[in-house]
């Protein structure tokens, strides 16, 4: 991850160049390849430079292409062949860049995902964000228009903080960041801590834990003029009405081709690790990335990592990592976690709001293993609920009087785990009869009286347990871990 940061003066004032890049510089941990600052009188960016990409080797940023359009930016833009077409229609132009690599001649490269994002809001402005597939968290000053635009990517996989303090605007990919300007004040969001105690996490995704400090929802942008700076949703995850139209045939070979194509949007270098468990989605994407490095007959340095139990606690992680490994011809190299401490290392955390993830240096650990190889890092989020067809899905299908779905399931469960479904009754019938499981969340009776009536704390409880689990009727599960974001 990148870092990025901007000041906008709103009165006009030049930006204290000292300040960005002290806050540019603070953010090296984010880039150690390189730190550049840009001012333009009361508009200043400074980014610090991860490169993950054969393409960002040539990046420089803040960037512009015209001295007048800036950008800085965090992001890998996904899908680029179609998104390089569909420019080139818009503009009328190739979207080939020249270069001199040695001082041999001219040569030609495609545009690296800074450029790519500066010639979509040349083609679209602020509907960019609309063209736009991948993560990312961006800003850019348009000094024509004197106007800011930023933009977070769909799922929320970038963070994009921001303040507007005193006669400033400032942003951010990171909220200690932003902590150093003098304007920005320690005051905390006291219903953000409250939410964190109720639920675990704040519920609110456009806040964050200090009152000065907001957040831009993922799928949203903010900007305009430096008058009327406003925030606005650009997408929602939909759910395709017409999916039952595909056959089983269709449905299987399109998902193969979009996590074929998923796969390949990553595999950007030829040093990449993936955090291989041995279950359905690690094995899945491993396996994937292999089959496509093969294709293009190039060597491919794929390692995978495993955080496993040896004596704690019964654990066949090792064994099937191991398998999949084996059978995929990679190396792979095991993080044994018996002897880790709860809270061990804590301090060491750049995360300053709270959290109750109870083993940070297993996980420091683990990304010190993965980056000593790359510093890419395949993962599978989601496969199981998305795949996985369980006993509430079972439930589903008899309220709805699907007998032939049902009729599949129950010997494919027998020949997968020997034994007959678990259907767990009660919440059968609660599926069977439309009514929601009596799980909610209960009120912690140390809160503070005084918080919890001056926040209403007890409604905000009851609010949150009447939501519904998932707007989606087949596959609720998946539904909401793609809208689960930072």
């Amino acid at each position: 991850m990148s870092g990025i940061v901007g000041i906008i003066n709103l009165d006009g004032a030049p930006v204290d160049r000292d300040l960005l890049k002290r806050m540019t510089d603070f953010m090296t941990f984010r880039g150690p390849d390189a730190q550049e600052i840009w001012i333009d009188g009361n508009v200043g960016f400074g980014h610090t430079m991860l490169r993950t990409t054969w393409e960002a080797e040539t990046e420089t940023q803040p960037l512009t292409l015209d001295g007048k359009v800036w950008l800085t930016a965090d992001a890998r833009i996904d899908d680029r062949k179609e998104l390089i077409a569909e420019l080139e229609s818009k503009l009328r132009t190739k979207l080939q860049i020249p270069h001199l690599p040695n001082g041999d001649g001219s040569e030609s490269r495609v545009p690296n995902d800074a450029e790519l994002i500066l010639f979509a809001y040349q083609a679209w402005g602020e509907d960019c964000v609309k063209h736009l597939i991948g993560d990312f968290a961006f800003a850019i000053w348009d000094g024509r228009e004197r106007r800011l635009f930023c933009g977070r990517d769909q799922l929320g996989v970038k963070p994009f903080y921001y303040a507007r303090v005193g006669n400033s605007f400032l942003f951010s990919n990171t909220l200690n960041c932003l902590r150093l300007h003098h304007a920005v004040s320690n005051k905390l969001n006291d219903l953000a801590v409250a939410d964190f105690l109720l639920f675990g996490f704040n519920q609110d995704k456009a806040t964050t834990t200090f009152a000065d400090i907001q957040r831009v929802p993922p799928a949203h942008w903010i900007g305009g003029s430096v008058e009327a700076i406003r925030l606005r949703r650009y997408w929602t995850l939909p759910i395709n009405e017409q999916r039952w139209q595909m056959s089983e045939t269709e449905s299987i070979d399109r998902f193969r081709s979009l996590l074929s194509d998923a796969v390949e949007d990553r595999l950007r270098t030829d040093r990449v690790a993936v955090s291989l468990s041995g279950g359905l989605d690690s094995s899945t994407v491993a396996a994937t990335a292999r089959e496509l490095w093969a294709k293009k007959n190039r060597p491919l340095d794929l390692k995978g990592f495993t955080m496993v139990y040896d004596q704690l606690l019964p654990d066949e992680e090792r064994h099937y990592s191991g398998l999949v490994a084996e059978r995929l011809g990679i190396p792979i190299q095991y993080l044994v976690v018996d002897n880790y401490r709860l809270f061990d290392r804590i301090n060491q955390l750049h995360r300053p709001e709270p959290s109750d993830f109870p083993l940070p240096a297993l996980v420091f650990d683990y990304l010190n293993q993965v980056t000593d190889h790359s510093r890419v890092l395949l993962s599978g989020d989601g496969g199981d609920p998305l795949m996985f067809y369980s006993w509430k899905d079972l439930a589903r299908s008899l309220r709805r009087f699907r007998v032939l779905r049902v009729l599949r399931y129950i010997p494919w469960h027998l020949w997968t785990y020997r034994q007959l479904p678990r259907l767990g009754y009660r919440e059968t019938w609660k599926y069977w009869t439309g009514r929601q499981s009596d799980w909610r969340y209960s009120y912690p009776s140390w809160l503070s009286q005084s918080l919890t009536e001056r926040l209403d704390l007890q409604a905000r409880l009851e609010v949150v347990n009447e939501l519904p689990v998932s707007i989606h009727s087949e596959r609720p599960e998946a539904y909401n871990n793609f809208l689960r974001s930072s």
